[in-house]
């Protein structure tokens, strides 16, 4: 350390935080379906991310990510009897440095990521694709906000 740093810290501490892992992503994940919260929780946890917490509708999901301010939100667009569209705009409200993804399983003749990014998601996934490239999706949603 030379005299005079204003941060002075060992070599030693400087080499082990560049080779300390990143902190885990906090997620939560909102879907209707049981097994799909389970497989996307799989596929989340197996990339590195910490789910915090899952819910089988909006609302649920809105009380938890005010609980637990998660760094990320997956969405399913398609869950009957609760305005999807809404449920973003809130979560956005609620979170408005996290990353939301919408996704959905259902084919439609609108345009669901364009109506999922302007209610405020960051981006929309057709789970058709699977649920690997829905995490690389969401991935890379926190690469582009670095």
């Amino acid at each position: 350390m030379a005299a005079g740093d204003p941060y002075p810290v060992a070599p030693r501490r400087v080499e082990a935080m560049a080779k300390a892992p990143q902190q885990s992503r906090r997620v939560l994940v909102i879907d209707d379906i049981a097994d799909l919260r389970f497989l996307l929780r799989a596929h989340l946890e197996r990339r590195g991310f910490d789910v915090v917490a899952d819910a089988a509708d909006p609302d649920v999901g809105q009380a938890l990510a005010e609980e637990h301010q998660p760094d990320g939100v997956i969405i399913d667009m398609t869950m009957p009897g609760f305005d999807v569209l809404a449920a973003i705009g809130r979560l956005r409200a609620t979170l408005p440095n996290a990353s939301i993804l919408a996704a959905s399983a259902t084919p439609a003749d609108i345009d669901n990521e364009g109506l999922a990014c302007a209610a405020g998601a960051d981006g929309y996934f057709d789970k058709a694709a699977g649920f690997d490239d829905l995490v690389r999706q969401f991935a890379s949603l926190f690469d582009e906000a670095e």
